[in-house]
């Protein structure tokens, strides 16, 4: 007896230290350098065959006779134990001194940097502190120059010691004999961070970047002088002639070109002890021409009546040259710095890095300014001596400030740019906001070749620590590394990304875009992340959509895939599609079939959560067999797939259009025989429309887990013996129902 069962079922659907950029190949050839020739001798740190090459500059400045240019070909440091007996005065000197025409220039191409390893001052009188220099310019002229082949030339003490003293032999030591000297100073040179920020020493040192002394003239036609200080003249300081060699005459310095900036005066003494950026006893002593910039300088204990500038950034008088009513065309720098700042009225020139750039506009007092960028170039660092060794101090900014909110915009000026990182280029802390953006007719991409190692590793562009980032239009971020966060890295505070992209980026550990640990990350516009890289949310973290988002984020990875966790947050855009938002397919078998659906509302918000499609297939036998000699069978019920939300469930239910369950001769209509169904146990009689089975989630897990088949058993019996042989049949309907829990 075969009894025929029909169905209707429901089936749902860094690390490696690189310290520079290149490697460069220094050309041993005659050269014509700041229009003086003569013979060439070379500064290395590595010893060489190769004629007139040095490995003490010392030795090199002793060696060259008048007319010679020395080219240094790498980062050369200066230490105390440099000591020249013909040249000296007195004994135990450290600086290195020159007493002919000498021209000091790079190699071609290569941006050098000439530091001290001076063992560091805790105190000291006029004397100790003048050891604490770098060149005396006894005689003669000595000149510094950028190579005309490009790269630059640059002089730091790290705030420990002067740089340049200018007369010294001639005014002192020789009776005031009129030896003059004279320091030239050309475009593509930087006098960086030298004299002493520590007060007691800034108290017997006075001009920070350059003295110049009795007799002696100071010419800078270009280059930068930034970042030094002293007691007075954190920059330049002009000396005043004493009566013992009053026939000299004070201090001359003549400027038509470059800027002197972000340098301060201590004022210890709360004398006329100021001039952040120049110091002069008789102020017709400075010949200021049309060309040099003086802006950005600082100056402690001003008198709340002053002039501010005349104590700031010239003392006693800040007379800048005005430009012709008629000038000529001005001729085109040699140098173009690649950076230059904008503020709602001022405009700052002449930088080399950003961070300095940012530094010079915070002293200034700036609050809101846009870092304009010119060139393509690689995120520049500089040497700083510690104990002797060169350390080497990224171009890093930290955009912060405990009480004063800071707004700064980076952007291309005129043509699109590139700017190549070594590291992490932004820090964003408290009331810090940063945004990088394209100008409209022109775009910025942020990429990294090199990688150093140290330093905080999250966030390969910016770590964001509680202050907010915005990426916006005409900005790609590419090719970036981090440990976690290859682009950006979210620790605290807002991320928005309205606009560019990222791409390429890559994360050793998560997040090869974007890693937020806490804070928002709002998406706007049609900013898209494409499927090569993720945004990982660490525990509790969510993606904000504005009511305008339009894009794709092609992959999204979480700490963990439990069902219910919220993802995306569309309380001002609920109409957005989740099919916006991929989840990491790398990441499938933690998910498995999870998708993201819209949540109820939770705390007054609308997210897309974590969920299963809610899909089921049931499987169910065309025909329940009948024993022909004890009229009893049975069917099995199998869910071969179930994948619903983990407190939902699915039900099965079968009925029957008889008035119970009964079986009717398929050729004689009337013959019909009565027969009883059971679910679990043949003894336990099911009822119409009774449910035979439930199924679940987790059941169905448990199942697979034991590699079981996930099935219900259904029972026949026949309550009366058949009237006669033959096929016997009855519709079953099978209606499946999924339970919302």
């Amino acid at each position: 007896m075969r009894v025929m069962a029909a169905k209707d079922g429901v089936q749902g659907r860094r690390r490696l230290r690189i310290f520079a950029a290149a490697v460069a190949l220094v050309l041993l050839c005659a050269v014509c350098v700041g229009g003086v020739s003569g013979a060439d001798l070379y500064v290395g740190n590595t010893a060489s065959t190769e004629s007139n090459w040095y490995t003490s500059l010392a030795d090199a400045v002793d060696a060259a006779g008048s007319g010679d240019t020395i080219i240094i070909t790498e980062n050369y440091v200066i230490n105390d134990q440099v000591i020249l007996s013909s040249e000296n005065i007195g004994t135990n000197r450290n600086p290195i001194y020159a007493t002919r025409d000498i021209t000091i220039t790079n190699a071609p191409g290569v941006d050098v940097i000439v530091s001290s390893g001076f063992a560091p001052l805790t105190s000291g009188n006029n004397d100790e502190v003048d050891t604490r220099t770098l060149f005396v310019i006894n005689a003669g002229t000595l000149t510094l120059t950028a190579n005309p082949a490009g790269g630059t030339l640059t002089f730091t003490t790290g705030h420990n010691g002067r740089a340049f003293d200018v007369n010294y032999d001639g005014a002192r030591f020789n009776g005031g004999d009129g030896l003059g000297a004279t320091l030239k100073m050309e475009d593509g040179v930087w006098i960086y961070q030298c004299g002493f920020d520590d007060k007691s020493l800034a108290s017997t040192n006075n001009g920070g970047a350059v003295y110049v002394r009795t007799g002696g003239k100071f010419e800078m036609t270009g280059g930068r002088i930034s970042e030094n200080y002293a007691g007075s003249g954190g920059g330049v300081y002009l000396e005043e002639s004493w009566s013992w060699w009053a026939q000299n005459g004070n201090g001359k310095f003549e400027m038509s070109g470059g800027i002197i900036t972000g340098n301060h005066a201590i004022n210890v003494a709360q004398g006329d002890d100021w001039g952040g950026g120049v110091w002069a006893s008789d102020i017709d002593d400075f010949t200021w021409n049309y060309g040099g910039v003086i802006e950005g300088n600082t100056a402690e204990g001003i008198p709340n009546s002053a002039n501010q500038k005349d104590y700031n950034e010239v003392y006693p008088s800040y007379n800048p040259p005005v430009a012709p009513e008629t000038p000529d065309t001005p001729d085109t720098p040699t140098v173009i710095y690649p950076i230059y700042v904008k503020s709602a009225t001022k405009t700052y020139d002449g930088y080399k890095t950003v961070k300095q750039a940012y530094d010079d506009a915070r002293r200034q007092g700036e609050t809101t300014f846009t870092i304009y960028i010119r060139e393509n170039f690689i995120q520049g660092y500089i040497d700083t001596p510690e104990n002797g060794v060169l350390v080497k101090v990224l171009d890093t900014v930290t955009i912060t400030d405990e009480s004063t909110d800071i707004t700064v915009t980076v952007m291309p000026d005129g043509k699109s740019i590139t700017l190549d990182l070594v590291d992490k280029l932004f820090t964003v802390g408290a009331h810090g906001s940063l945004i990088v953006s394209g100008n409209g007719d022109a775009d910025i991409t942020v990429t990294e070749t090199f990688n150093m190692e140290g330093g905080d590793n999250n966030g390969g562009f910016v770590l964001v620590n509680g202050g907010s980032f915005t990426l916006q239009t005409g900005a790609t971020l590419s090719s970036l590394k981090a440990e976690n966060g290859g682009a950006v890295y979210v620790n605290s505070g807002t991320c928005t990304l309205a606009g560019g992209s990222i791409t390429g980026c890559s994360a050793s550990v998560h997040g090869d875009a974007v890693y937020v640990h806490d804070g928002t990350l709002i998406v706007d516009n049609s900013f898209t992340i494409p499927a090569e890289n993720d945004i990982y949310l660490a525990d509790g973290q969510v993606i904000t959509v504005t009511s305008n988002y339009q894009g794709t984020i092609g992959k999204i990875t979480l700490s963990g895939y439990s069902e219910g966790r919220n993802v995306i947050d569309i309380s001002a855009n609920t109409a957005v599609s989740s099919a916006k938002f991929v989840l990491n397919p790398a990441d499938a078998n933690q998910y498995e079939d999870m998708l993201l659906k819209v949540s109820d509302s939770e705390n007054g918000k609308i997210y897309l959560e974590l969920g299963v499609d809610v899909q089921f297939t049931i499987l169910i036998p065309a025909a329940l067999e009948l024993d022909g000699d004890t009229y009893t069978g049975s069917m099995k019920i199998t869910a071969e797939k179930v994948l619903i939300p983990k407190d939902d469930v699915l039900q099965v239910t079968v009925t029957s259009p008889n008035d119970g369950f009964i079986l009717i001769h398929y050729k004689d209509a009337e013959i019909t025989l009565p027969y009883t169904l059971s679910v679990g146990s043949p003894d336990t009689p099911l009822g119409a429309d009774g449910e035979i089975a439930r199924f679940t989630k987790d059941a169905y897990q448990e199942k697979q887990a034991q590699n079981a088949e996930l099935a219900v058993e259904l029972y026949a019996r026949l309550s009366a013996e058949p009237r006669y042989a033959g096929d016997y049949t009855d519709t079953l309907t099978f209606t499946v129902t999924y339970i919302d829990g």
